[in-house]
């Protein structure tokens, strides 16, 4: 059966990020109960969106989406150990998680499924938002990563990229729409058909990239 794909718009992922300023607001008042040992200062992070939703490249498929947050904590707790900070974000993630949701813990990201339904089992999910978690080390970002089954690492966020998202933005609106319209879309449509197991499949990063460089070199 083939699958409906259509562009998300900012009105239709609106209940996922109202969502997700709901929860990190309820994790934020909770986070404040600790202190830095040094400093006693009150823990707190900023957040931002990115990924497919900050470049309007959101995808529905079958109904369903994702969005992507990065958290940065405050730099009083850089000296903490990924193991600290990450269980501190999951115990107050889990007092907020509501009947309807699943918080899910992979690799590098702290996941919540959302449904429809009034408990959670898995069917009318409508979206998904991961949430990555990293500190700013002169700089340089760094992004928690599990390590294995029960420890956690703080890794380098790669910033190779940079230069391709500075191009993007500074821009024309008009010409950073005909890019996505164009370039990045197609692409992800193509991507989204492929098993999730295939070689070939690429992250939405890796798209965005490929498309905006294909841009580029057109014109060069």
């Amino acid at each position: 059966m083939e699958r409906k794909i259509k562009r998300a718009s900012k009105k239709q992922t609106r209940p996922a990020r109202q969502r997700a300023t709901s929860l990190l607001s309820d994790v934020h008042k909770g986070l404040h109960a600790y202190k830095d040992k040094t400093t006693n200062r009150k823990f707190t992070f900023d957040s931002r969106i990115v990924g497919s939703v900050r470049n309007n490249t959101c995808l529905m498929v079958d109904g369903r989406y994702d969005v992507d947050y990065q958290l940065i904590i405050n730099k009083a707790f850089n000296g903490y150990s990924a193991n600290e900070i990450h269980k501190m974000f999951t115990i107050e993630f889990d007092k907020h998680i509501r009947k309807n949701e699943k918080k899910d813990d992979s690799t590098s990201v702290l996941t919540l499924h959302h449904s429809n339904n009034i408990n959670y089992d898995g069917s009318a999910q409508d979206y998904s938002i991961d949430f990555a978690i990293l500190r700013i080390i002169n700089g340089k970002a760094e992004i928690i990563r599990r390590k294995n089954e029960n420890e956690y690492v703080w890794n380098k966020l790669n910033c190779k990229n940079d230069e391709i998202y500075r191009y993007f933005y500074e821009l024309d609106k008009k010409i950073q729409k005909k890019i996505i319209e164009e370039y990045v879309l197609p692409l992800k449509k193509e991507n989204i058909k492929l098993a999730p197991n295939n070689p070939n499949k690429k992250k939405s990063y890796q798209i965005f990239m490929e498309g905006v460089n294909n841009y580029k070199h057109e014109i060069e």
